[in-house]
């Protein structure tokens, strides 16, 4: 009979009958251990079942005497069959190895597990594997019995970090004007552990509307106006993918050019070598009507915004145009301006060349050189 570690033996068994007792009998039993090759008496086993005491790992054989014991004072003895009983230790494998988590969401630090097989003492195997992990995915964790304990084998589990949600922020609407410059998609995304999140936009609805490219920026194709959609989807290491959809309306706002003044000074002005200021050549911009507000004015000027005229440098000879801008949420207009610098004169009166007669050839280079230039 086989029992692992743990398991309690079954008692065994003497069955023993008398065949003629006319006599008068008594029937008694003594159970023996195997010792090498004799057996040892056990004390205080003398019923007809004896349970083996599962104390150390291996074999042992056991057997009973029967002794029938006549009134008369004579004894007849048997013995019965050797009973092999064998005691192992117990396999860990199949056993359920419990990872406490055994599923978490990913949170950017590093996180850790305890094991323990279910029903065994700690000291009876050594955990190895991955009990910490930072990042997405599964961890694979062992449980190995020790030499010297009463197990063998070993039992294996896995826990897994899940990916983190993305949290949006920002607004689901946008107002789109078709007479205006670009505006940028109102949403974003944050991830648990301040990593980069990556966007990607596209048009759903009313792609003859709008358009957005790869930065968020979206502008109107023409003057329609009308709703349309864009979807974005926001990604980041170790974090589920974020969709969000912005709706968009597209409308005009009131052309407010006609209320622009913006005109240039009546001054001539001709290349000097050095930077020029747009405000040289150019009166402020003032706008005039109800509701506009003059402090919305700006100016382009080579596709770049400046805030005053100032800031808008010219050098070499040529036109410029500088558009004064007006823009509210409701308002837009625009009135482009060009300027000249004109070409400097120079005066070359007192310029000469450093010969006063011809050379004759004699099949070398020869040089001369401006004078008076200063």
């Amino acid at each position: 009979t086989d029992y692992g570690y743990g398991e309690t033996a079954t008692a065994l068994t003497a069955n023993a009958s008398v065949v003629n007792n006319d006599y008068g009998s008594t029937v008694t039993y003594q159970w023996y251990q195997m010792d090498g090759e004799e057996g040892t008496e056990i004390s205080d086993a003398t019923a007809s079942t004896y349970t083996p005491a599962l104390t150390a790992f291996g074999s042992e054989q056991y057997y009973c005497v029967v002794t029938n014991t006549l009134d008369n004072g004579r004894t007849f003895s048997a013995a019965s069959d050797f009973i092999t009983v064998t005691y192992s230790k117990k396999s860990l494998e199949g056993m359920t190895l419990t990872l406490n988590p055994s599923s978490t969401a990913y949170t950017g630090e590093e996180q850790t597990v305890a094991a323990s097989v279910d029903g065994v003492g700690s000291e009876e195997y050594t955990v190895s594997g991955n009990t910490a992990g930072t990042n997405v995915g599964s961890y694979t964790v062992t449980a190995t019995a020790v030499e010297d304990g009463n197990y063998t084998g070993f039992t294996s589990a896995t826990w897994k970090i899940t990916p983190a949600t993305l949290t949006g922020n920002g607004n689901t609407s946008m107002t789109v004007y078709t007479n205006s410059k670009m505006y940028k998609v109102p949403f974003a995304a944050a991830s648990v552990d301040d990593a980069t999140v990556t966007y990607s936009y596209e048009v759903t609805k009313g792609s003859n509307l709008i358009e957005v490219d790869e930065n968020g920026n979206v502008t109107a194709k023409g003057t329609d106006t009308g709703s349309a959609a864009i979807e974005v989807t926001a990604t980041c290491p170790n974090h589920n993918e974020l969709k969000q959809t912005i709706s968009v309306t597209v409308a005009n706002k009131e052309d407010v050019s006609s209320s622009i003044t913006f005109t240039s000074k009546d001054v001539s002005q001709v290349y000097t070598g050095s930077d020029i200021a747009a405000s040289t050549l150019l009166n402020n911009a003032t706008v005039a009507g109800e509701g506009l507000d003059s402090t919305k004015l700006y100016y382009t000027y080579n596709g770049q915004e400046a805030d005053s005229l100032d800031e808008i440098k010219f050098h070499n000879a040529g036109d410029y145009t500088v558009t004064a801008v007006y823009e509210d949420d409701t308002h837009y207009g625009a009135v482009p301006v060009t300027v000249t610098i004109g070409k400097a004169t120079i005066d070359v009166s007192g310029y000469g060349w450093d010969y006063t007669v011809a050379y004759t050839y004699d099949g070398t280079e020869k040089t001369v050189a401006l004078t008076g230039v200063e």
